[in-house]
């Protein structure tokens, strides 16, 4: 329960924080967070990352990069 708790107060203050940024800034940090995502693995060990990480997890959303690549510039700030 106190995780729970917690994670609900974080929630608040983030949604606090996002609403409280400009549009324009809230653009900036998108396309930053996209950048990021866009990212090709690097090397064999950053590729196994990924998909260990799917594996290990039970999601087996291989193509998660992609999905959230399409997904990221139809965010609001909104939404938050």
């Amino acid at each position: 329960m106190h995780i729970r708790t917690r994670l609900d107060k974080h929630l608040v203050r983030m949604r606090a924080k996002v609403q409280a940024i400009s549009d324009e800034d809230f653009k900036t940090n998108v396309g930053a967070v996209m950048t990021t995502i866009s990212e090709k693995d690097k090397n064999l060990r950053e590729d196994f990352g990924r998909v260990w990480s799917e594996l290990s997890t039970h999601a087996y959303a291989f193509d998660r990069q992609e999905t959230e690549i399409a997904t990221l510039p139809t965010i609001t700030k909104a939404e938050f």
